[in-house]
């Protein structure tokens, strides 16, 4: 009876432990939660030089490097006297309209074709040639004027007799005005001229610096070009590389993760999963149950069997007492048994053996070793894919490898072309030789140009002197001491005009014919690039006949069109090398950056696949025992009830007593046959109490789990079918479409891939072309040298300093005529001329042209002599 009552206390302990298995796979099994996490790694690449990929490989690249900074000057002084320097550069334009066709020239002389060489004579020399001439007889006329003009003076000509004809005539203040304004221009002129002399002299001192810094910046240039040519090539393409290498090496997450994640969303896996492992819960608390209920129907059985075999003791004592009664004791004892049938009730431990063998399979633990399976996809994804990306990897370096060997022969350049060091010496030897002269030559302009303020120094003495200590209305008899050394200077102004205006114009003759060519057929077509066409750029050149120099010097091919007008012109827009020196030409940029010739990253990741054949989530096994555990379902439950809902006996064992005690009473009391009875009767009473009870409380318990049992196994079937449906359709997509998803993946992984490459190539191309080497550097240089060095300091300075001088000669010229005329009206004169009669009857002045009679004197009648 003890384990008939043990049957109905619930196994806690069973149901904690599947309760905590559960509850833990539910969250090793959370939706979207897989076992592993695959993280890109590193998330962003870096490297020292600030070039930088996010996790979608989208590069952010890092400047160039600058570089050596660059030492020409590029700013230009005139002093102030840039004016001068139009004025002279316009003249020679003017004696010099047309330009110089060197080459219809240079074939001329060549041919020695004398009419044509006449006619370009004509063309482009004869105004050199008609100044020439005429400071040629301004050499020989000034000399010859001046012995003429002293000869004529000494005969009392030309000024020279000391008498004065009308003192007070207003021409004094013309003449001073005159002479004022000569003054003014001889001296600007002079000022110009010792400030070009000074501006000679600190141009040949800054030659050697110039030059040197110049050539230097040719060094710097070529060094900093070819390290951003480096930089690009080695370090941005080494950055690409490593990019490139963080994608391979995380395959795994890149194709592996997106794979299982749509195998996840198109197999529904995961949920077939989820349905394995909640059938394996509800698999044990079935099988649980099951136990349990065939315990309790073992346990009811015995009771059953113990009831029935109380009861037969009890009939068989009833019978017996009843058949040694007499025949008044009657009574149906037929009855008195079970009325059940526990013959009847199925035996479910087959049901129970096949239940077993699958709790003990762990259905949990398969689907999770399955799920396991399927959650490092990304891991067999990489595995399966070494051997292609290590040798994608071997082709990165073999192509970065073949890039520095093509780069070889820009990187070479710069000791190419290392000859300046050279060039500077002799610069430094030419300027020394050139320095040790100068002084003289220096000191000999400055004392010609010294007569020049000479002669400025005696015009502002005299007419100074003779302005401030002469006046209009004192005799020309009594002037005074001043005023007449005021004339005496102005006639010393003359003298020297004379003495050294013919050496002063063969200075500025010298000078003109060598400025003013070198300024007009040397500078101007520099400035306007006229010269290199027709000298240097190309193979039509006067010197440059086979090719092109520049592209042998700099490209060692001397067919390469590199002309020094294209490069001046590119490089003044700050272009980069690669356009304007053509480096295009020494190396293919398309050829350098084609890396789909070395490396065909399409076929190399069209290679990856994986085989998902193997991927198990359920084994054959397990799903035969699945099968056998829907068998073990199939218990006959309404038999099972039908049978325990029956009484426990056939008649109550209480009503059964009471006829038993009724039999008695009609009996003798005290007789052996009533005692029996009666004995039968509390025995039966006793039964019905105590075995009857708790047999039909089990029953009634059994019935109730034993529908409860066939309540919740009613939907496993289903459940059962449907997960293996599940698997088997996952299992099937898997196969299906798992290559087809991993060819997607690696395609979209070649494009991230071949992405990152061709950032790389937008990225080289765009520097080469339009950032490396900018090439203004050259331009400055080209313009401090030439157009600044040589036309603006030293030819500029040259023509500066003829114009000034000549300007200077020119007004000599008046200067010596309003000198002379003005010196009269400041000396003392010896005689005066005046009329006889002096003042007329009114008191005024007669001038002794309005007598008409006056005008028939002799002139010895005429004049009278005051001494």
């Amino acid at each position: 009876m003890a384990s008939l009552y043990r049957q109905k206390e619930p196994s806690y302990l069973g149901h904690i432990q599947v309760l905590y298995v559960y509850v833990l796979l539910c969250l090793l099994n959370i939706p979207g939660v897989y076992s592993k996490t695959y993280v890109l790694t590193p998330q962003v690449v870096n490297d020292t030089h600030g070039n930088q990929a996010d996790q979608d490989s989208k590069i952010t690249w890092a400047k160039l490097p600058v570089g050596d900074p660059y030492l020409t000057d590029t700013s230009y002084n005139d002093n102030g006297l840039q004016g001068l320097f139009d004025m002279a550069r316009g003249f020679t334009s003017v004696i010099q309209p047309k330009d110089i066709n060197y080459k219809e020239a240079y074939n001329a002389f060549q041919k020695f074709e004398l009419s044509k060489i006449q006619s370009l004579l004509l063309d482009y020399q004869i105004g050199w040639a008609i100044c020439f001439v005429i400071g040629f007889l301004f050499c020989l006329i000034m000399p010859f004027v001046g012995c003429c003009f002293c000869c004529c003076r000494l005969c009392g000509n030309c000024g020279g007799r000391m008498i004065q004809k009308n003192p007070k005539s207003p021409k004094r203040h013309v003449f001073s005005v005159a002479v004022f304004v000569c003054l003014s221009i001889l001296l600007s002129g002079a000022i110009c001229s010792y400030v070009n002399n000074g501006r000679f002299l600190s141009t040949l001192d800054e030659v050697n610096s110039r030059v040197n810094t110049s050539l230097g910046d040719i060094n710097r240039f070529l060094n900093n070009t070819v390290n951003q040519i480096k930089f690009v090539a080695e370090k941005d393409f080494g950055f690409t590389k490593e990019v490139i290498k963080r994608d391979l090496d995380n395959i795994d997450v890149l194709v592996g993760v997106p794979v299982r994640q749509q195998l996840d969303e198109s197999s529904n896996i995961s949920k077939a999963i989820d349905g394995i492992i909640g059938l394996d819960s509800d698999i044990n608390k079935l099988s649980e149950k099951v136990v349990a209920t065939n315990k309790s129907l073992n346990n009811l059985k015995d009771a059953s069997l113990a009831l029935a075999k109380v009861l037969q003791e009890e009939t068989n004592k009833i019978n017996k007492t009843l058949t040694t009664c007499s025949t008044a004791c009657t009574l149906d004892i037929s009855e008195l048994k079970i009325d059940f049938n526990f013959d009847r009730l199925d035996d479910i431990t087959s049901n129970i053996e096949s239940m077993s063998n699958v709790k003990s399979q762990n259905i949990t633990a398969l689907a999770l070793e399955g799920k396991k399976e399927f959650d490092q996809i990304p891991d067999r994804v990489k595995n399966e894919t070494n051997s292609i990306v290590n040798d994608i990897k071997d082709k990165l370096d073999d192509f970065d490898k073949e890039i520095k060997n093509k780069l070889k022969q820009v990187t070479d350049l710069p000791q190419k072309t290392s000859g300046t060091a050279g060039v500077e010496q002799d610069v430094q030897d030419l300027t020394d030789i050139v320095l040790k002269y100068d002084n003289y030559v220096s000191n000999s302009l400055l004392g010609l140009t010294s007569i020049v303020f000479l002669v400025v120094l005696l015009m502002i003495l005299g007419l100074g002197c003779g302005c401030l200590f002469s006046k209009a209305d004192n005799e020309p008899t009594h002037r005074s001491s001043a005023s007449t050394w005021g004339a005496r200077f102005l006639l010393a102004a003359v003298g020297f005009m004379f003495i050294f205006s013919w050496l002063l114009m063969i200075l500025v003759m010298l000078m003109f014919i060598v400025g003013g060519q070198l300024e007009r057929n040397v500078c101007q077509p520099i400035r306007d690039r006229s010269l290199f066409n027709q000298f240097l750029d190309g193979p039509n050149g006067i010197i440059t006949k086979n090719g092109y120099p520049l592209g042998e010097l700099l490209l060692q091919n001397k067919s390469i069109d590199l002309t020094f007008d294209g490069i001046l012109r590119d490089c003044s827009q700050n272009k980069a090398a690669y356009s304007a020196v053509k480096l295009g030409s020494l190396f293919n940029l398309n050829e350098i950056t084609d890396y789909k010739k070395e490396i065909n990253l399409t076929a190399q990741i069209a290679k990856i696949q994986t085989d998902f054949s193997d991927v198990k989530i359920l084994t054959n096994d397990t799903r035969k025992q699945l099968k056998d555990f829907l068998n073990g379902l199939n218990i006959n439950f309404s038999s099972l009830i039908s049978e325990l809902e029956k009484n426990t006996t056939k008649v109550s064992l209480t009503s059964f007593a009471m006829k038993l005690y009724n039999l008695s009473s009609s009996l003798p009391p005290l007789t052996n046959v009533s005692r029996d009875l009666n004995a039968s009767a509390g025995n039966l009473i006793y039964i019905e109490d105590n075995q009857v009870k708790a047999v039909a409380i089990a029953q009634k318990a059994l019935a109730t789990s034993i529908r409860e049992l066939e309540s919740e196994s009613a939907n496993i079937p289903k459940t059962v079918k449907e997960t293996i449906q599940k698997v088997e359709t996952a299992e099937s997509k898997l196969k299906q479409n798992g290559p087809g998803l991993v060819k997607t993946e690696a395609q979209n992984y070649g494009k991230r891939i071949i992405n990152s490459a061709d950032q790389f190539v937008t990225k080289a191309n765009s520097s080469i072309q339009n950032d490396v080497g900018k090439c203004k550097p050259i331009s400055d240089i080209w313009e401090s040298l030439v157009d600044i060095l040589l036309c603006s300091q030293i030819i500029d300075t040259i023509n500066g300093f003829w114009f000034s001088l000549g300007m200077c000669l020119f007004f000599f010229i008046p200067s010596i005529i309003f000198n002379v005329k003005l010196s009269k009206y400041f000396r003392r004169m010896d005689e005066e001329e005046v009329y006889e009669g002096g003042n007329n009857d009114k008191g005024e002045y007669n001038d002794g042209y309005q007598d008409t009679e006056m005008s028939h004197m002799s002139q010895n009648d005429r004049y009278v002599t005051y001494y």
